[in-house]
């Protein structure tokens, strides 16, 4: 063996153990993330002596801090994520792998730096144990209701474990496989299928962060309004289940997955099912109004006058508006079912449960949002909103009380 080939196989051998040392230490780097920010471990070091010095500073000291939160530490903390899934393997070794691992490193060393910030904010403002999320004397609180606060720390502990633990886990992974070895050959696929996931997650990550700043920016509608979206939808499902008891859609037509639909038999049933449908619409049309493509296209101020307990309220509107709806649904196929399977008081105390839903959201809505809402040059915002509430309560109590006067004649027609 000549002296150059020797030297050549010399210097490739320490290559290689200079590339296992920095993949062993990058895989170590990780895993101590791991360990110190999945919120499931006992221990997260520098908690509790940053939470002791400011949990007693004024509010001002608070908005300084979720300032620096939502302007600065969030913004910087989904940067570093882009960086980092676009810095992990598979990368050219060619091109100096102990390098490219340094690098990694870095990375790992900003992001746990900007994680610990992260952590000590929020540990600031929202101190253990925070009140119930639900409080109902914490009106003078504007900003820092114990609804905010309880939802911050809750979308950052799912972005923690479902989502940030999971990029250092495939982090571990991937550059476990870059490491060189003479045992097991690097399993591509398997490696591809890592990246994958690591591109997913990443985005997932990205997105929540995004989700909190808009969740510390948006106003209580908002922040309020944050399930609606998949709510609405699934008042959509049960209308069209409706339309197809009342009118089954042909055979020929209906998608293969779908279910088949039979028609309601009896007229009473029909009748009544026919009156249900602009419940239905005038429900979806109300919340319509109220999202960002309504009411809520105006910048709303950051808070109102409300308590946490009635942000809630609002919150789960659409859902106890759906359940209603559903359970109006129920009603109607029992009666179908058989002669007094459902009686006219089943169907009036469903009707009456809907009605007092809207009547304490359009109470909420009237009292807070309102008044809030900024004129324009032109028509006065305020106004057009207020007759348009005005003009769908008329709808909607018409509505109810058409379908409440045939739900008590029911019994009488089925005889």
């Amino acid at each position: 063996m000549s002296d150059s080939t020797y030297n050549i196989r010399r210097l490739e051998k320490i290559q290689r153990k200079q590339h296992r040392q920095q993949a062993d230490q990058a895989i170590e780097a990780f895993k101590s993330l791991i360990s110190k920010y999945d919120p499931y471990c006992d221990e997260h070091p520098g908690r509790t002596s940053v939470q002791e010095a400011l949990s007693a500073k004024q509010v001002k000291v608070k908005r300084v801090l979720i300032n620096l939160l939502q302007s600065s530490l969030l913004p910087l903390l989904h940067q570093q994520f882009t960086t980092l899934s676009l810095s992990l393997p598979p990368f050219d070794f060619s091109e100096e792998p102990v390098s490219q691992l340094k690098y990694i490193l870095q990375i790992h060393s900003e992001l746990d730096n900007t994680l610990d910030q992260i952590v000590s904010v929020i540990s600031a403002v929202c101190p253990d144990p925070l009140y119930a999320s639900n409080r109902t004397d914490d009106q003078h609180l504007n900003e820092f209701k114990s609804y905010r606060l309880h939802g911050l720390k809750k979308k950052f502990h799912e972005m923690m474990t479902d989502e940030v633990c999971q990029i250092f886990h495939q982090a571990v992974q991937l550059i476990q496989q870059t490491k060189p070895s003479t045992e097991t050959p690097v399993d591509q696929a398997y490696t591809d299928s890592l990246r994958g996931c690591l591109r997913e997650e990443t985005f997932r990550t990205c997105d929540s962060i995004d989700s909190i700043v808009n969740w510390l920016r948006g106003s209580e509608l908002d922040i309020a309004q944050g399930p609606w979206k998949d709510e609405l939808i699934e008042i959509d499902k049960i209308l069209a289940e409706l339309m197809a008891l009342i009118n089954p859609p042909i055979i020929a037509l209906q998608n293969e997955n779908q279910p088949t639909t039979s028609k309601l038999a009896r007229q009473p049933v029909i009748h009544l099912a026919k009156l249900v449908i602009p419940l239905f619409k005038l429900s979806r049309l109300f919340f319509n109004k109220l999202s960002r493509r309504g009411m809520n296209r105006n910048r709303l101020p950051l808070y109102t006058k409300m308590c946490s307990s009635q942000i809630e309220s609002l919150e789960v509107s659409t859902v106890n508006v759906k359940c209603d709806l559903a359970d109006m649904m129920r009603v109607l196929k029992l009666a179908d079912t058989a002669y007094g399977a459902a009686s006219s008081q089943d169907f009036i105390d469903v009707a009456e449960n809907l009605d007092s839903r809207f009547e304490s959201t359009l109470l909420l809505v009237s009292l807070y949002f309102l008044p809030l809402i900024p004129d324009s040059l032109s028509f006065s915002d305020h106004d057009h909103f207020k007759i348009w509430f005005v003009d769908w309560n008329t709808q909607f109590t018409l509505a109810t009380n058409n379908f409440k006067n045939l739900a008590k004649l029911f019994e009488t027609d089925l005889l």
